[in-house]
């Protein structure tokens, strides 16, 4: 996997991520080399995981097949040809990471829902230049979820979500947190 980003929402999507997928190895990137090695260290020692600082966004997406870009940064920086067939991009970031060619380009375009997603500022300006329409969403992630429609149906499809994150994402994120947490024995009982 790759993870584009090593702020708290690079940090709250390891657990999520984990859970769900047999992660061999993080490639992480960011602004500094210091954000990149403190949190391939501690990510690593907290999940046991095997998380490696990569000192480009091309090096880090280099053969992986699930990117997580959570950053606030305001210039798209992720190219469409650093995105291989098979990836899935889950972008949670605040702008636009990803060049504009790959909302149109990728198999899949998804959101977790279109009322929302269409008024963060990527999707604003995209949908203002007629560059994108509705007509190129696939799916909102709960058609997938309930099975309406089909998520991956091929190893090469590249797969694209923009998600704007919405509060039954939380609920399930702060259950994935509180059962790790039942099963390692850890934490603080609260008195109610």
């Amino acid at each position: 996997m790759a993870m584009l980003g090593a702020g708290d929402t690079a940090r709250a999507a390891v657990p999520v991520m984990a859970q769900a997928f047999r992660l061999k190895e993080i490639r992480v990137t960011s602004r500094t080399p210091e954000s990149r090695r403190n949190y391939a260290k501690e990510i690593s020692e907290q999940y046991s995981l095997n998380v490696v600082p990569a000192d480009s966004t091309e090096e880090a997406l280099k053969g992986a097949d699930l990117v997580v870009s959570a950053t606030t940064t305001s210039t798209p920086f992720v190219k469409d040809g650093w995105l291989g067939a098979g990836i899935t991009v889950y972008s949670i970031g605040k702008n636009q990471e990803m060049e504009s060619d790959v909302y149109k380009k990728s198999d899949k375009f998804v959101v977790d829902s279109w009322l929302h997603c269409k008024n963060k500022s990527d999707m604003q300006r995209l949908l203002k230049e007629n560059f994108l329409s509705e007509k190129d969403l696939y799916a909102e992630l709960p058609e997938l979820l309930s099975g309406k429609k089909s998520g991956r149906e091929s190893d090469k499809e590249r797969i694209f979500v923009r998600a704007i994150g919405l509060v039954n994402q939380d609920i399930a994120m702060a259950n994935a947190i509180y059962q790790s947490a039942l099963e390692k024995g850890i934490g603080t009982r609260l008195p109610y």
